[in-house]
Order: C-alpha cells, then sequence, then structure tokens
C-alpha cells in the first residue's frame, strides 16, 4: 500500500496513475529548475558579476529573501518551531551532499586514470575514445536519474518531519500557499492536499540556497 503522505508511485493504473505521475514530474521539474538557476554555481556567477558592489548584492540577497518570506510569514512560525526547522534542513542537507557525492564518486572512480588520460590527449589535439565517451555518458545519465530519485526521497524525509513540528493549521496554511500560489494555477485541481504541501516542501524549504541564513534570521528577529 502506497502512503498517502508521499509521493510514491501507487500500485494502480487510469486517471489516478496519470495524476499521481504528473505530480512527481512538477517536483521533479522544480528541482531541475532549481539545479539550473539557483545552485551555487549560478548564485557564484551571480555573486561574482556583483563583487565589486556588495550593497547591490546584499540588496538581490533581499529581494529573494522577501519572496520567500511571503511563503513563511503567514506560517507564524515560533522560535522553537524554527529552531527545529533550521537543524531539521541542516541534517538534511548534510546527509544529502555525503549521498550526491558518494553517487558521483561511485560513476566516476573506476574512470579516473583513463578521464585524466583522455584529457591529457585532447589538449594536443587528440579524440575522445568512443568506447570512454559511451561510458561517461552512461554514468552521467545514470547518476541523473540516481539523483533525481534522491531528491524525491529527500522531499519525502523533509515533509514528514515537517509534519511533526508544524501544528495542523500550519500544514493547512501552506497547503492553501501552494494550492493558491499564482506559479501553480496550471496545476492539477484534483491534487490531495499531502501532495500541495510536498510541492510546499519542495519549492519553499528545498529549492532556495538561503533558506538556513534566512531561517536563522527569522529566528533572531523574534
Amino acid at each position: 500500500m502506497s502512503d498517502p503522505n508521499h509521493f510514491t508511485p501507487p500500485r494502480t493504473s487510469g486517471k489516478a496513475m496519470h495524476a499521481r505521475i504528473r505530480f512527481l514530474l512538477l517536483i521533479m521539474a522544480l528541482l531541475a529548475f532549481a539545479w539550473i538557476v539557483r545552485t551555487p554555481a549560478a548564485r557564484a556567477q551571480q555573486s561574482a558579476s556583483l563583487s565589486d558592489d556588495k550593497e547591490t548584492l546584499k540588496i538581490v540577497d533581499a529581494i529573494d529573501d522577501i519572496d520567500r518570506l511571503r511563503s513563511l510569514n503567514p506560517l507564524k512560525l515560533t522560535t522553537d518551531e524554527l529552531g527545529r526547522i533550521i537543524a531539521l534542513i541542516s541534517a538534511s542537507q548534510e546527509t544529502y551532499k555525503k549521498k550526491l557525492n558518494t553517487l558521483a564518486a561511485e560513476r566516476v572512480a573506476k574512470m579516473s586514470d583513463e578521464v585524466l588520460e583522455a584529457k591529457k590527449q585532447m589538449l594536443v589535439g587528440g579524440d575522445l575514445p568512443a568506447d570512454l565517451d559511451k561510458r561517461l555518458q552512461k554514468a552521467s545519465t545514470d547518476f541523473i536519474t540516481k539523483r533525481d530519485q534522491l531528491d524525491l526521497e529527500n522531499i519525502a524525509t523533509i515533509d514528514s518531519a515537517l509534519k511533526e513540528i508544524l501544528s495542523p493549521e500550519q500544514v493547512k496554511a501552506a497547503v492553501a500557499m501552494s494550492r493558491d500560489s499564482p506559479l501553480n494555477a496550471n496545476k492539477s485541481a484534483k491534487a490531495t492536499d499531502a501532495q500541495w504541501f510536498n510541492l510546499f516542501t519542495a519549492n519553499v524549504m528545498l529549492t532556495y540556497p538561503r533558506i538556513l541564513p534566512l531561517l536563522k534570521e527569522m529566528r533572531a528577529a523574534r
């Protein structure tokens, strides 16, 4: 039996299966978008372009924080709740990084010497060996698949833990914000509250690189 609180594929068919798949794809799309435009690399590029104007960078970060606070403030989080969420996300990020690094290492460790040698040869005009090229592409595809699975598992873990921290009223507020957000205007109206909360967890808590500094600022301001 599937857990109604998480995005695990149910053993069913027809419209129910298609609805569940659409929401899985939605979460994947959110994470893919965040990976592209909100990764440390993207933030570093933005920061580098503003490195000579720290005040401008400070304002840019403040604008991003304000956008996130629009979703956090309606929850009316207490100092205790903020502390527990900070601890949760901190631990989750550390665990996620370790698992992601392991995934990457497992797929390139056996090819490390070949990769370095191939680069050396290509620097002087050589070609990438077809066999190595094929294996690198397979490793990359496999890594992305496993990373996406890890992302979904991470959402489920944070989702479950957040529900233990938040009150039923706060969970309802999060569901309502997720359902009513203009960003989700084209999403299925038949989604369950658990699915809308999953979306809130992914969009508000997991795709924002400044979520921990912001939560700490919120706690300090209380």
